[in-house]
């Protein structure tokens, strides 16, 4: 997906203005709308005042953006707003009843896997689309340690 936004923290009233119909059910954290410049697009509006999901999904994006292995299972993050509340992301419309036969395992850092998490974009990819209830702490423990001996911390 290509857009011109990708990557990019626009202020709120930037996001407001491209804000279209409410889509979907509406979650316990956030609503969707569709984007009004771009039917493959939609804007996440947190309804909670530390926008943790939104900030989640982004920095979870940002991480998975560059890893060829991971990247075509989630839905692609394209701009946030400074606040957090707005998050623009690829549309993933609800997906058929059954999984497709492509379907592929998911990492065990993923704790709310369920049928709703995941969707279909306009070329048929299925997806995750919400993915911002993270348990990091397994795979963190398990990362490479680097000695800080030698370093200089203060001047």
């Amino acid at each position: 997906m290509t857009n011109s936004l990708d990557g990019m923290v626009l202020d709120d009233a930037a996001f407001q203005a491209l804000l279209g119909k409410q889509i979907g059910n509406h979650g316990s954290a956030r609503d969707v709308f569709e984007h009004l410049k771009d039917d493959g697009l939609v804007i996440k509006v947190s309804k909670l005042s530390s926008h943790f999901a939104n900030w989640t999904e982004w920095m979870l994006w940002l991480q998975i953006r560059d890893e060829a292995a991971i990247k075509s299972l989630f839905g692609e993050c394209v701009a946030v707003s400074a606040s957090g509340k707005y998050l623009i992301m690829e549309r993933l419309d609800d997906p058929v009843e059954t999984l497709p036969k492509d379907a592929r395992t998911y990492s065990s850092w993923l704790t709310d896997i369920k049928a709703s998490a995941f969707g279909v974009n306009a070329a048929g990819a299925f997806k995750l689309r919400d993915y911002n209830k993270p348990n990091l702490g397994f795979w963190l423990a398990g990362a490479p340690m680097r000695s800080v001996q030698g370093r200089r911390f203060f001047q």
